[in-house]
């Protein structure tokens, strides 16, 4: 079974990759564009974009693990309630999700709200 990590073109999917790449992990990186992204070697691309279902519940199949980073966009919580749905229904046992620090404590700002809740 493999990890599959979303966010992973980005700084902190970036260090994940390395991380669970030293530990000799199967690693599938969701991204919206495979042929241009650069991932270290193994770390096999997937094409998806957490705005398109279709596309992540494909990204999904054979996944044990997720990595779920979700981009700060207007439809964060969407995205993220999406795809946890979809993971769940995919047979997913384990998730970690990358949120902010005390985003209770900050509800009113509006990247926190989504995370919080």
């Amino acid at each position: 079974m493999s990890i599959l990590v979303t966010g992973s073109t980005g700084t902190i999917g970036a260090q994940v990759l390395a991380h669970l790449q030293e530990r000799g992990a199967d690693i599938r990186a969701l991204t919206r564009s495979p042929g241009k992204a650069s991932l270290p070697s193994g770390v096999t691309p997937v094409r998806g974009d957490l705005a398109d279902i279709d596309s992540v519940r494909a990204a999904l199949e054979g996944v044990s693990t997720l990595f779920l980073l979700v981009p700060n966009v207007a439809d964060e919580l969407t995205e993220a309630m999406l795809t946890l749905t979809v993971a769940r229904e995919a047979g997913v046992k384990g998730i970690v999700y990358l949120s902010v620090f005390k985003g209770e404590t900050y509800a009113d700002v509006p990247h926190f709200a989504g995370k919080h809740t």
